[in-house]
């Protein structure tokens, strides 16, 4: 497909920073008919060549930003956040009650277990696998009756799991251990003798770079050997598959759930038959361009499904039939509303119902035959985070948060319909100045696009305020009102906090996000472009003060419309980035997300991602604003050449005087499983190049 010539020029690259010499080496490739020169190709490896290059950009990033004397104080005003004692939404298994809590000075949240919230002891704490905590508890999952813990340990950052299990009962480690479980789904069954749970091919068994696809289904009995676990399902597609099987909580059925990427899956249901390992699944719905999420009580399956309803509606049919898939037997339950249904889920014999409504969360509740339908009354608006409960008790547990409101857990009896709040993130802190406005702009092509801004109730709109515009845009993710200390810090120090509502989001239905996805993901682009240009406009802040923010997917975001539009903005925060979009599916865990991206290697979706990748659009004398890369050396899903490439591309064709700045972070991954510490540090960076950049 690619024809490569490749050639060396020495190129020290100079100016007031004294960035550190990058090589040019010139690679020429052919992507069906277009010529790509790519003069720092070499920064996709990892070799020592490299790493010596990483180790001078890391110096001169950390000799930057160690001689601001404000750092320490910035650190000093974070830190005081992350010395707070948080708690997680507490959930049952059986009859116990787990939660997650991390006390002030842990590195990372502990499980905890008891009969109720005021007896409780460690299930599992992660603060004592390594002592300088970047070893982590990945994932866990927990059987119904709460006897058994299983859960995945991986070093680093790396999210390279190895599959544990803990006898809660008798706080007895088993040596059952299982590696090659990323990101694994865990359900046993109802005796507990073994459970399914999907795992990746062990190095050596495939080529080179597959060892992060083609995940399969397996059969774990309790106290076997994982070399003989029994094989259930192996997906044809390896790459645009992602399986698991769950045994529904009455443990009559198990459930095949096979998703396809971020806009579709398939489903298949097999009654659970004594002493037999391998279900026999029927298909509810296979080979649609949909998603469709079954769950079953009292002998009905309950299919929440956007077919034919991008906002998703709840369809109902009973456990007897003999077809599933066939649809004339579907009765519709809960119509599609205005707002987008993120979750359906059964407590106490009702149904809970979880909104999205202008991108702000709804919770709602009614008895099953649809009748005394009711809101629960929220603080504010804001965002439910989690929502937990068993299908025979009323209690139902759910945890709040919003911009000016500190996480918070409520207990809501859902007969009596009273609630009260039993714990949270407690603040010393006056948020009561705090206020938060949601405004509806217009996108370039005119769509109208909704975004929160928060800032202080004395803040005048007079264009000079610092100002931090944040967005994601892709996966199905929504940017919802969430508390965060460091967003206090801002806009108590005078600052204005930017949310954005962009398309490829999950805020408005599955249309909204197909409408950032593949050959429309320019739209995202444009989207947050129109946020920027509407604040300058409105006069909350003027091109220089306004920095953007984006991490992973939303690095993507914010090195497109810096090569777009750089006189737009100050400075930009650039982490964990996908940058070079006609390599990024070679590396890593990438090819997963072909159906979000598109396949570079077809010619079509080669035209659109070449047409935005932002390291091919970086233009020499370019007038570029302060940007700052960051990214991690163990990172297993977005490569560091990313950022590397940038940061060379960058410090080669600015013609301004701003800092371009890399941080290549040890030790550490995509951010899942970091220690308070390094989050500490990281977080206190950013903040520092921020006052040096657009608050100076």
């Amino acid at each position: 497909m690619a024809i490569f010539t490749e050639r060396i020029i020495k190129h020290p690259v100079l100016n007031d920073l004294g960035y550190p010499e990058t090589e040019i080496r010139s690679r020429s490739e052919d992507w069906h008919g277009t010529e790509v020169v790519d003069n720092y190709a070499w920064l996709e490896g990892n070799d020592e060549e490299v790493k010596s290059w990483e180790a001078k950009q890391n110096q001169l990033t950390r000799t930057y930003l160690d001689s601001l004397d404000y750092r320490t104080d910035i650190k000093n005003g974070l830190k005081k956040w992350f010395d707070l004692d948080q708690v997680g939404c507490p959930f049952p298994r059986g009859e116990k009650l787990f939660q997650w809590k991390r006390k002030a000075g842990e590195n990372h949240y502990v499980l905890y277990v008891g009969e109720d919230l005021d007896n409780q002891s460690v299930a599992i704490d992660p603060n004592k696998l390594s002592e300088d905590g970047t070893t982590a508890v990945d994932w866990t999952s927990i059987t119904k009756d709460g006897k058994y813990l299983t859960y995945g340990v991986s070093e680093g950052g790396s999210e390279q799991s190895v599959l544990k299990i803990k006898n809660l009962d008798t706080q007895e480690d088993l040596l059952d251990t299982i590696p090659n479980t990323r990101h694994s789904s865990v359900s046993w069954l109802p005796n507990n003798s073994g459970f399914y749970y999907t795992r990746l091919p062990e190095a050596g068994t495939v080529p080179e770079g597959e060892e992060n696809y083609d995940r399969k289904v397996f059969f774990h009995k309790l106290g076997a050997d994982w070399h003989d676990d029994q094989l259930i399902f192996d997906p044809e597609d390896p790459y645009n598959s992602h399986p698991s099987i769950t045994i529904t909580k009455d443990g009559n059925w198990a459930k095949l759930n096979v998703s396809h990427g971020w806009k579709s899956n398939d489903v298949y249901v097999s009654r659970v038959k004594e002493g037999q390992v391998a279900p026999d699944f029927k298909p509810v719905a296979v080979g649609e361009d949909n998603h469709f999420y079954v769950s079953e009580f009292e002998g009905n399956f309950y299919i929440m499904t956007d077919h034919n309803a991008p906002k998703f509606k709840v369809m109902k049919v009973t456990c007897e039939v003999e077809d599933f898939s066939d649809k004339t037997k579907w009765e519709e339950f809960i119509p599609e509303q205005d707002g987008t249904l993120d979750n359906f889920s059964i407590v106490g014999g009702k149904v809970v119902l979880e909104y999205q409504v202008k991108a702000c969360s709804k919770l709602e509740i009614m008895d099953l035959d649809l009748s005394n339908r009711y809101e629960v009354e929220l603080p504010t608006l804001g965002t439910v985070t989690s929502v937990t409960g068993t299908d025979d008790k009323p209690e139902l547990y759910y945890s709040f948060e919003s911009y000016a409101v500190p996480d918070s857990i409520y207990k809501f009896n859902i007969e009596t319909r009273k609630q009260k709040k039993i714990d949270g993130l407690k603040v010393d802190a006056d948020l009561s100045q705090i206020t938060t406005e949601q405004v509806t702009y217009n996108s370039k092509d005119g769509t109208p696009i909704t975004m929160f801004v928060v800032k202080n109730k004395n803040c005048v709109s007079d264009g000079s305020n610092k100002t931090i515009l944040y967005g994601y845009g892709g996966f199905n993710v929504g940017e919802t009102p969430t508390f965060g200390g460091s967003i206090v810090e801002w806009v108590n120090a005078g600052g204005i906090y930017v949310a954005t509502n962009l398309r490829g989001g999950s805020e408005y239905g599955e249309d909204w996000h197909r409408a950032g996805m593949l050959e429309k993901k320019q739209n995202v682009f444009d989207d947050f472009i129109g946020a920027a240009e509407y604040l300058v406009n409105n006069n909350y802040t003027k091109p220089e003060k306004l920095a953007i923010w984006g991490g992973s997917n939303g690095g993507l975001l914010v090195g497109a419309v810096m090569v777009q539009r750089p006189e737009l903005f100050g400075a930009v925060v650039c982490t964990v980035p996908l940058l070079d979009m006609i390599h990024y599916d070679q590396l890593k865990i990438a090819k997963l997300w072909r159906s979000e991206y598109g396949n570079p290697s077809d010619p079509e979706h080669f035209k659109f991602l070449y047409a935005y990748s932002p390291y091919h659009h970086v233009v020499d004398g370019t007038s570029y604003p302060s940007v700052f890369l960051r990214t991690a050396e163990n990172d297993s899903r977005v490569d560091a050449m990313h950022a590397r490439k940038m940061a060379a591309r960058l410090q080669t064709a600015t013609s301004s005087d701003s800092p371009i700045l890399l941080c290549v972070e040890d030790k550490a991954g995509h951010g899942a499983g970091k220690p308070i510490a390094k989050i500490i540090e990281d977080t206190t960076d950013v903040y520092t190049f921020l006052r040096s950049t657009i608050d100076s």
